[in-house]
């Protein structure tokens, strides 16, 4: 028997676009600067700056519009069989998706290869080694949209739409900004004892059900803190 427990979660969306007509402008001066004291944060907004101001290949054209967004795992997972506990073990890891947008409101690149890049973040704080890791899934989701759009105009030339249809709204920009939702750290005395007590309790009721498969219990506590990037 298995049973999912979710354990927190936590949105921040952040984005960086230029407003309609000025999409090849640099907008460094509208990136956030306050990273609210947190490591990943901190190095979001400084490569999204960095982005905003350089991000280009040759004469092709630039972006005007970019997001982060990192999720935080943690899953702890406890196994009982017939009331022993079989295995106890926790996973972390963090990952980014980047998406790039060139073109404009009325017709962007967001098509195929066009929606974005995941990578796997580390989960080292350090600036520097943050930003390398954004710098690289920044420019791997830059390059396909390039490819993205040439492969979305190229449909396009085949087919009549009858409705005139922006391809992205262009909206206010707005921040909320909340205190992470850490996952519990792993001490006997958060938690654990509690929750390896309570596998032995299920024995009773999977007996009911049990067959030849034999008797299980596994119990999985996922966390997830999602952070994404600011501004206009």
């Amino acid at each position: 028997m298995r049973r999912l427990i979710p354990a927190a979660l936590l949105l921040f969306v952040f984005a960086v676009h230029a407003r309609a007509g000025d999409s090849a402008a640099p907008l460094a001066a509208s990136v956030s600067t306050n990273d609210h004291g947190d490591p990943v944060l901190k190095a979001m907004l400084a490569e999204l700056k960095r982005s905003q101001e350089k991000l280009q290949l040759g004469q092709l054209q630039r972006p005007y519009y970019i997001d982060y967004q990192v999720t935080e795992i943690q899953d702890n997972t406890a196994d009982a069989t017939l009331g022993a506990l079989r295995t106890d073990q926790v996973n972390t890891g963090r990952l980014v998706r980047v998406v790039v947008r060139i073109g404009d409101y009325k017709q962007d690149s967001y098509f195929g290869e066009g929606m974005g890049a995941v990578e796997v973040m580390p989960m080292d704080n350090d600036e520097m080694v943050l930003r390398r890791q954004l710098w690289l899934a920044t420019d791997k989701a830059y390059k396909s949209a390039l490819s993205g759009f040439t492969e979305k105009q190229a449909a396009l030339k085949s087919v009549e739409t009858e409705n005139d249809l922006a391809d992205f709204s262009d909206e206010k920009p707005a921040q909320s900004v909340r205190d992470l939702a850490r996952p519990v750290p792993r001490r006997p005395e958060s938690g654990d004892e509690q929750r390896h007590a309570e596998l032995p309790r299920a024995e009773p009721l999977l007996r009911q059900y049990r067959r030849d498969s034999g008797s299980e219990r596994q119990d999985n506590l996922h966390a997830a803190v999602l952070r994404l990037r600011p501004g206009r």
